[in-house]
């Protein structure tokens, strides 16, 4: 049975076969690091971290990398693919990183029935610095003194 655990840093999903931590690296920044296969059990832990940010009057860039994903259930995508089109106008940068071809075609598949607005990548190197941009963008400089 799958459980669900708060970290101080973020959310913990663990299913039977796979993992979900979800990360706030900035403000307006949400980072999805799966292992193993996904199910539709976790589909709250997603819905729930980013309505969090959402609520808050943030539109968040959300990250999520699928590099260490080996498989998932038709179901979860089907859930997923459906819960994507309840967010895609309210996010901004919505990027994936994949490796298994059996996943990112099921990413080609959701992004078309979602209209295109998602961006997924195999390029490591391609996702971290979409990260890593997004992350500066969500940490503003800090204000400085006024001249007198």
């Amino acid at each position: 049975m799958p459980q669900i655990e708060k970290k101080r840093e973020g959310d913990l999903w663990r299913g039977d076969r796979g993992d979900l931590v979800v990360s706030y690296p900035a403000k307006t920044v949400i980072l999805f690091r799966y292992t193993g296969h996904i199910d539709a059990t976790v589909m709250p832990t997603i819905v729930s971290s980013v309505d969090r940010v959402l609520r808050a009057g943030i539109r968040p860039d959300i990250f999520v990398d699928l590099y260490d994903v080996t498989g998932y259930d038709s179901q979860y995508r089907i859930e997923v693919t459906k819960w994507g089109g309840t967010i895609r106008d309210r996010v901004g940068v919505f990027m994936l990183l994949v490796r298994s071809k059996l996943v990112a075609m099921g990413v080609s598949v959701s992004n078309l029935a979602l209209g295109g607005f998602m961006t997924a990548t195999s390029k490591r190197g391609q996702f971290d610095t979409g990260l890593a941009v997004a992350i500066r963008r969500g940490h503003p400089p800090p204000l400085q003194p006024s001249a007198r």
